[in-house]
């Protein structure tokens, strides 16, 4: 199991993404630009995990979801968010821990 602490920094992390989106003026980013404007306390949880941030957002897939560009079929897709109106709690989170 997953301990209570762990799980809220995982849900930080997730809340932090889900703000990103929901306020981008395309409602999707690449996963590079989402990197780079984590709140620091985000980056440094990725960082002393060793997990990618695109790894821990395809394990809740059914909140973040990959958008492949037209323009560029082969290039990275880009996150959005599955559903904009749902809300992002804990209780939607705790399924799919842990994969990971």
């Amino acid at each position: 199991t997953v301990s209570e602490p762990l799980l809220h920094e995982v849900f930080s992390v997730l809340q932090c993404v889900h703000h990103l989106l929901l306020t981008s003026t395309r409602q999707s980013e690449s996963p590079c630009a989402l990197g780079n404007k984590l709140a620091p306390q985000c980056r440094t949880f990725l960082n002393q995990h060793r997990v990618r941030l695109i790894e821990l957002l395809n394990e809740f897939s059914a909140i973040f979801a990959p958008k492949n560009s037209p323009l560029s079929p082969g290039s990275t897709p880009h996150i959005e968010l599955a559903d904009p109106h749902a809300p992002l709690t804990l209780d939607i989170l705790t399924p799919y821990w842990p994969r990971w």
